[in-house]
């Protein structure tokens, strides 16, 4: 059934707050446009006068010009419902504060929809509402992930929230496979949140070869303060002011990438559109943007504010030092935005609303069966108490049944600094063996396995090598060797033993409690085991179930690493590098991994398998205490090889990794991730 006799004939409104010129607006008028075509009776209603014509003329345009304030919008709403006959539907784009009025005016039978298109946090700033007001809508169109957790959070799991991409106009969008410039590009108003004057300081402190050119309009204060600075710094050569322009992208095909440096967004059309043309971008992570950019295959990210790391971007790019990014890539990643499928689905999900009887919805969900609901709690507790295990049996099991093309071994280091789904192939093809506090001698002990069981040609298998690699023996450890009668025995049997100084746990997986009269002990171990291999195989990476800040302290206390002061992450980095640099006395360790690292390098060699070994990237505080001797020694052990091995050091790409990669010292958070994960598929990518 095509879209135009889905909505033929509703009467669908669309209640904001106040419209002029900006993202908001595109996204409603190509909306409602997009309805009216295809047989809807469409309504456009504006609270305040902007005094700026946004709308085309064939379509219904009514300016309330109501009070700022709610019993003022709420009169003149109602007013004009009087007057005027009532809409099936009413998607309220923007202001939260407006999803009451609304609700509270209309007839029952009309749906009410919220709409957001900024964090509800930005709106609780300027008074425009909170999450108590969208507590009043039937529904909710989330344009970004965040948004939608945001409101399950506030509202509750049985909120009904769409995930809807907002539309674009592809009209005017010319693909240009040809971008060998150093022309920037920005388009967008001049606002505050927009912060255009960081781009115009980091121009300044840029190779002179780089240049800028701004389309878009705003502040007039913002506006002169740009001209003014250009003057200062003696950079208006290299910055062209275009003004506002209706069809931007035909003055925009000699830019090499746009730039965004926002301090907040949503979803920006703008970036999607650059995208389409071939044309990569350069952003600060805000939301949206992180979810639109993939950094090495589409644009790259840099912290807020932070103007060495955006020109150090800009001069790793005149060096060659970051993946090539392709316009085909750009393009394809936004390909959901083609053939008006953001608004095919909008015209979907508004007649599953309508259809919806809401006080059934509102009671269905309320009352779970005790006996299924206690089995789900029963799979969730044994997962908990056995994730590691669980994880790299699904992914040995992986291996034995289809096989993969590159594994990763190593620490919790790559588990948390390394993407499978980056890398070439994707999860399919890549697998990563990684697991907190890994050893060599584990690494080895994988590899051997992989080597025995793998259903294809392995290729490559990256080795990560941590800076106290060589002294490091789990089966010593008083703290840790738990993990080789919990994790490593079931995967390696008597193997796994190593130089452990007690005697081996063989009751190895933990079971939680349950009620016996209830579940049987057969039924709870195959629905568990069963599960959690059946779970980690679809995710096919460790935090695929787990969220990646459920498994890092800083983070479960909401601290993020950025945010500490220098003093105090310089005394966590010390007391961090402390820890480690205690290794060197383990003489004995040492001396045994030298051979386990070269007995690691001569199966690779002997397989025809490439051996990538990696030093994953650290913060510079945790490098500034940390002994450099652990470094020398690896490369020595290295370079003694008979032939030559691959290094990838990431420590030294000191100024691309910055604080805001790092969940704490020495471990990396998701955007670092993508980072080493891109730069580590231009190293995997299959020779043409």
């Amino acid at each position: 059934m095509d879209e135009k006799m889905l909505i033929s004939n509703i009467k669908i409104d669309v209640v904001i707050g106040i419209g002029y010129k900006g993202g908001v607006e595109n996204a409603v008028k190509r909306t409602v446009m997009f309805f009216k075509e295809n047989g809807a009776q469409v309504r456009v209603i504006q609270m305040l006068d902007s005094g700026y014509n946004w709308l085309p003329d064939e379509i219904e345009f009514y300016c309330l010009n109501s009070p700022s304030n709610r019993h003022g919008i709420k009169n003149e709403y109602g007013e004009f419902l009087e007057h005027h006959e009532g809409a099936d539907l009413v998607l309220v784009a923007g202001w939260p504060m407006l999803v009451p009025i609304v609700r509270q005016t209309v007839s029952n039978d009309t749906r009410v929809v919220s709409w957001l298109h900024g964090a509800v946090e930005v709106y609780m700033a300027e008074n425009l509402g909170d999450y108590n007001d969208l507590k009043s809508a039937h529904a909710h169109l989330a344009i970004n992930s965040n948004i939608e957790k945001s409101i399950r959070k506030h509202i509750g799991e049985h909120a009904l929230i769409y995930r809807i991409n907002n539309p674009v106009d592809i009209g005017d969008i010319a693909f240009n496979p040809n971008r060998d410039t150093k022309k920037l590009l920005f388009v967008g108003r001049f606002s505050e949140e927009k912060n255009i004057p960081f781009l115009i300081e980091s121009l300044g402190l840029a190779p002179k070869d780089w240049t800028l050119k701004i389309i878009g309009d705003g502040d007039a204060n913002i506006k002169e303060n740009l001209h003014r600075r250009c003057e200062e710094l003696g950079i208006k050569d290299r910055v062209e002011f275009a003004g506002w322009l209706e069809k931007p992208w035909a003055q925009a095909q000699d830019a090499c990438g746009l730039v965004l440096p926002s301090k907040r967004e949503t979803m920006p059309l703008v970036a999607i559109e650059a995208l389409l043309c071939g044309m990569p971008v350069i952003a600060t992570p805000v939301d949206g943007i992180t979810e639109l950019i993939k950094p090495g295959v589409n644009g790259y990210l840099f912290p807020h504010d932070d103007k060495e790391a955006f020109v150090q971007i800009l001069r790793m790019i005149d060096e060659n030092k970051l993946p090539k990014i392709s316009a085909e890539a750009c393009r394809d990643s936004v390909a959901f935005v083609l053939d008006n499928e953001p608004l095919k689905g909008l015209c979907r999900t508004i007649i599953d609303i309508l259809n919806v009887d809401f006080d059934d919805y509102k009671d269905s969900g309320a009352v779970i069966d005790s006996y299924f609901d206690g089995l789900k709690q029963i799979q969730k507790s044994y997962l908990t108490l056995n994730y590691d295990l669980c994880y790299l049996l699904a992914m040995h099991k992986k291996i034995a049944s289809q096989g993969v093309s590159t594994a990763v071994v190593g620490s919790s280091h790559t588990m948390n600094g390394i993407l499978e789904e980056v890398l070439p192939g994707g999860k399919k093809e890549n697998i990563n063996l990684s697991s907190s506090s890994q050893d060599l001698y584990y690494d080895k002990e994988h590899i051997k396995k992989l080597l025995t069981s793998n259903k294809k040609k392995l290729r490559n298998i990256v080795i990560e090598l941590p800076y106290y690699a060589l002294y490091q023996d789990l089966s010593k450890s008083k703290n840790e060797s738990f993990l080789v009668d919990r994790v490593f025995y079931p995967l390696f049997g008597q193997d796994a033993v190593h130089n452990l100084q007690r005697e081996l746990d063989k009751s190895t997986v933990l079971w939680p409690e349950y009620d016996k009269d209830m579940y049987s002990d057969a039924l709870i171990k195959e629905l568990c085991e069963k599960s959690t291999e059946e779970a980690f195989l679809a995710q096919s990476s460790y935090y695929g179930i787990l969220p990646r800040e459920k498994n890092n302290k800083l983070r479960l206390d909401n601290i993020f690493w950025e945010q500490l002061s220098i003093d105090e992450r310089r005394e966590y980095a010390k007391e961090r590098a402390k820890q480690h640099n205690k290794q060197r006395n383990y003489k004995e360790s040492y001396e045994e991994n030298k051979l386990i690292l070269k007995k690691i390098a001569d199966l690779c060699s002997k397989e025809g398998i490439r051996a990538i070994f990696v030093i994953m990237p650290h913060t510079e505080e945790y490098i500034d205490y940390i002994n450099s001797n652990f470094k020398t020694e690896i490369y020595d052990v290295l370079n003694e090889l008979p032939y030559e091995v691959e290094v990838i050091d990431f420590t030294e790409y000191t100024t691309y990794f910055t604080a805001e990669d790092f969940y704490d010292s020495d471990h990396l958070n998701r955007t670092g991730a993508e980072k080493v994960s891109h730069i580590l598929a231009s190293y995997l990518q299959p020779e043409v």
